[in-house]
């Protein structure tokens, strides 16, 4: 399934999206690839990528004294963590904040098993049914799927620590029926 942003001005996408990826497949190396993007060279649109792992799942790389040296964190955490982290180690309060201090990653802060981390999966009560789709791989929209149903699965972490808990978006995929 393909979410499409369409521009007045023309029938073709400006950006695609894609909640599909195979997690077993291989493409020059890279396990789970979102599968818009095996596409690869039309120039007639832009490829954004998925909501899969490879792609929601970023680096963030934080050095100095106040973090633990050589050290991987194993908790789930997202960019709204980075103000929060940042004020506390310059002593600022944030209490607005949605997004945690990385506790676990600071140089004398809790331990990562200290904190309880539970998976969750939703789906919609219903899949959408009777829809047709225009493929992402013909810009005038003359190719579509056959009116099929869609659902699909958003995956979710939430983290315990200290009384509060934090949801966290670890990935999405679409299911066919």
């Amino acid at each position: 399934m393909t979410a499409i942003a369409r521009s007045p001005e023309r029938c073709r996408p400006d950006i695609i999206l894609s909640y599909d990826y195979d997690e077993a497949a291989v493409i020059e190396g890279v396990h789970g690839t979102e599968m818009a993007g095996v596409l690869g060279g039309n120039g007639y649109r832009g490829m954004h990528g998925s909501f899969s792992p490879m792609d929601v799942h970023n680096t963030l790389i934080a050095s100095g004294p106040d973090f633990r040296a050589g050290w991987k964190d194993p908790l789930p955490t997202g960019n709204v963590d980075v103000a929060p982290t940042v004020a506390r180690i310059l002593g600022l309060a944030l209490p607005h904040a949605q997004g945690r201090a990385l506790l676990e990653a600071m140089a004398h802060g809790p331990a990562a098993n200290d904190y309880r981390v539970a998976s969750q999966v939703q789906r919609p009560a219903a899949a959408a049914t009777g829809l047709t789709v225009r493929l992402p791989t013909d810009p005038d929209g003359k190719d579509t799927a056959k009116p099929t149903s869609y659902t699909f699965e958003l995956h979710t972490k939430s983290l315990t620590y200290g009384g509060r808990t934090y949801t966290y978006y670890d990935f999405a995929k679409v299911a066919r029926r």
